[in-house]
């Protein structure tokens, strides 16, 4: 299989909240959701739908965007409209990953949708979206960190060029307890039939081989860390 693995490693680390005397670990809002476009060229052409998206979020809830594409030697994906920037990976001229945020307070509605365009357009296009609550709104992130990872191979350090069949995250090290801890990794090329494993904590969310014709391949994982200290190395297997 021919892949060229692409990583950011602990990315989106989110404080939790303080509930009386308790603290609380994020968790999921709503159900994820995933858009994909193949062999497309044409800009404007990914509406993402948002997990509980048009209704009035119940508590201060953080919408995360994970992006990736081939062949968009531009700056990548246009920010969405009320989202950030966060960790832009330009990793050469043909593959970028891209993570927006945003967070919405209580009683506030987030859109049903975003719309992903590309002013160069692209071979291939995925992205996913996920939702968590119990964050602190006021500082979502725990330090920010923002790396890259390396695939195993005869290769360089971020980009593996030869058959990679796995890449791995550095460990990240949290600042304060009930933290959650999210991995994104995608992949260039095929990952083959059997499917992406992680060495540590769940997969939320995926763009699989097949949804992009063997073409990449997109991959959001969390880790919930009850202590501070270091979350481990994360591997992804193919």
């Amino acid at each position: 299989m021919q892949q060229m693995w692409r990583v950011i490693v602990g990315l989106m680390s989110l404080c939790a909240l303080i509930i009386g005397a308790t603290a609380q670990t994020p968790t999921i809002y709503g159900s994820p959701h995933t858009v994909y476009n193949v062999q497309d060229w044409t800009p404007n052409a990914l509406t993402l739908n948002l997990p509980q998206g048009g209704s009035p979020v119940p508590t201060p809830v953080i919408y995360i965007i994970q992006t990736a594409m081939r062949l968009a030697p531009g700056p990548g994906f246009d920010t969405p409209a009320g989202f950030s920037a966060f960790c832009p990976l330009h990793v050469d001229a043909n593959e970028e990953e891209q993570i927006f945020y945003a967070v919405f307070q209580t009683g506030t509605t987030p859109p049903t949708s975003v719309s992903l365009s590309a002013s160069d357009g692209y071979s291939w296009a995925g992205a996913i979206a996920v939702a968590y609550q119990g964050i602190n709104p006021a500082t979502p992130f725990d330090g920010g960190n923002c790396s890259t990872g390396s695939g195993t191979g005869p290769s360089a350090t971020p980009v593996p060029s030869t058959n990679p069949t796995s890449v791995t995250a550095p460990s990240y090290t949290t600042s304060v307890p009930n933290d959650l801890v999210l991995w994104s990794f995608f992949s260039s090329g095929d990952v083959g039939t059997s499917g992406v494993a992680v060495a540590q904590g769940t997969t939320r969310a995926e763009v699989t081989r097949s949804e992009l014709q063997g073409d990449g391949y997109l991959n959001l994982s969390e880790l919930p860390l009850t202590n501070a200290g270091a979350s481990g190395d994360n591997t992804a297997s193919c």
